[in-house]
């Protein structure tokens, strides 16, 4: 909802604020706003694998997602500027979210990645959370 919020109001805010010039800021915007999202959710991961001691893989991962983000800088800010830089922040986050969760075997990310999408089952898995430090409560 944010998302849409910010899609719908930035130009006009962007133009009523800063002026007419600075219209081209409303796709960044928007690409940033996308990317704080899969960062929020990216952290929302890290919790979960830091509950199953999985430290050394944050730091591996860590390292990967570093090793994206400056190629992906490299590769689309020369051809799509500002953008660009915004469409790297995106990916970044993104992969950092979903895909490179997907290698750590202690947990099962994907399962978490379904629960995501129905929010009842959202909600039951941060009660059973709340209650159960064991790693059953996820299933």
């Amino acid at each position: 909802l944010v998302i849409l919020a910010i899609w719908l109001l930035s130009g006009w805010f962007i133009r009523d604020f800063y002026g007419a010039e600075y219209l081209d800021a409303v796709a960044p915007t928007l690409l940033l706003s996308v990317g704080a999202m899969c960062a929020v959710l990216s952290s929302v991961m890290d919790r979960f694998i830091i509950k199953y001691n999985g430290y050394r893989y944050l730091v591996k991962k860590t390292f990967v997602v570093l090793l994206i983000c400056v190629a992906s800088s490299l590769i689309l800010v020369p051809y799509f500027g500002l953008n660009g830089a915004a469409m790297s922040v995106v990916l970044t986050e993104f992969l950092s979210f979903s895909l490179l969760n997907y290698f750590f075997p202690a947990q099962p990310v994907m399962r978490i990645h379904q629960i995501f999408i129905n929010p009842r089952k959202l909600w039951l898995l941060f009660n059973n959370i709340k209650t159960s430090d064991s790693k059953e409560s996820l299933s």
